[in-house]
């Protein structure tokens, strides 16, 4: 039998040269290209809001909001105020609710039938609140990085609309009970009893204040 030879070895160490070149590249390329982002890249910013953005208002108020864009500081400021106006709006209601609820709780004033129709005569008697006397108390602008800003406005309730609200929400649940023909004459009587002692006035005055945080 014929001597066996080795065979030529360089195609495959050239091949693996070749890889090796490849892999090298491709590292290359890509720490290139973290680098390249990395570079670019801003971390989200968080702002730093003032105490009265991050926490609920303890009252009758509600902060509202609007990124500051192309159309300005001026619009930013409607929008935001527009916001705080529908939020506000509705925490009126829930506080309408509220009130009621606990008013004839206390009272033994009816039962839940009666006080989902009281709350429903009450709200449909002040469906358009007016929030004239809501101003804007605070404002802040706060960064949120790559150059986006945005508004906050802080909008209360002020005394004289809160006195204004009042009055209204105890008209309309004395005429409720004094007007309505579902009521007894007991009713009738217990509802004067509650109400001469002060106890919706109380409730009143409990549900719509509206201290400075």
């Amino acid at each position: 039998m014929g001597k066996k030879t080795n065979g030529d070895t360089s195609g495959g160490f050239i091949t693996k040269k070749k890889i090796f070149a490849s892999v090298v590249a491709l590292t290359v390329i890509t720490v290139g290209a973290l680098f390249f982002y990395f570079s670019i890249y801003e971390e989200p910013k968080m702002p730093d809001l003032p105490r009265w953005v991050l926490e609920p208002y303890v009252g009758i108020g509600t902060v509202g909001s609007a990124r500051i864009g192309a159309a300005g500081f001026q619009f930013a400021k409607i929008e935001a105020t527009t916001n705080a106006r529908d939020e506000l709006s509705r925490l009126i209601h829930i506080k309408i609710r509220n009130i009621v609820k606990n008013f004839v709780s206390k009272t033994g004033l009816g039962e839940d039938q009666a006080v989902d129709e009281l709350i429903v005569k009450v709200q449909k008697s002040l469906k358009n609140i007016d929030l004239s006397g809501a101003v804007v108390k605070k404002m802040y602008v706060g960064d949120e990085g790559k150059n986006i800003k945005k508004m906050y406005l802080l909008f209360v309730a002020d005394p004289a609309m809160l006195t204004k609200l009042s009055s209204a929400i105890d008209s309309a649940i004395y005429t409720y009970y004094t007007e309505s023909e579902n009521i007894s004459d007991n009713m009738l009587k217990k509802f004067k009893a509650a109400y001469e002692s002060n106890e919706l006035s109380d409730e009143l005055s409990k549900n719509l204040a509206s201290p400075e945080h």
